[in-house]
């Protein structure tokens, strides 16, 4: 599934309570930071970039606001981009 702003996620839709949420960058990208709420949750230096790295996101129902930046340079280094900011409702 791809999440876009407006998403509407059905946990019972799924296998397990748990998503994986993946940022898909450009190839100049080498890290990318995951914020949820406005609060930095994830530096992921490594692709696949992953919210919660390779572990699955266990989040309780609710509205939920999820951004990604990418940076040029590992560790968050570098030139930011613009931020990839959507808004999602888990059920």
């Amino acid at each position: 599934m791809t999440l876009t702003n407006g998403s509407v996620i059905r946990r019972s839709e799924f296998p397990t309570a748990s998503l994986s949420v993946e940022a898909y960058a450009t190839s100049i990208t080498e890290s990318v930071v995951f914020s949820v709420d406005g609060t930095p949750r994830r530096l992921e230096d490594q692709p696949p970039y992953e919210l919660n790295g390779k572990t699955r996101w266990l989040q309780q129902p609710g509205n939920y606001t999820l951004t990604a930046h990418a940076y040029s340079r590992d560790s968050a280094q570098g030139t930011v981009s613009a931020p990839y900011t959507i808004q999602l409702t888990v059920e």
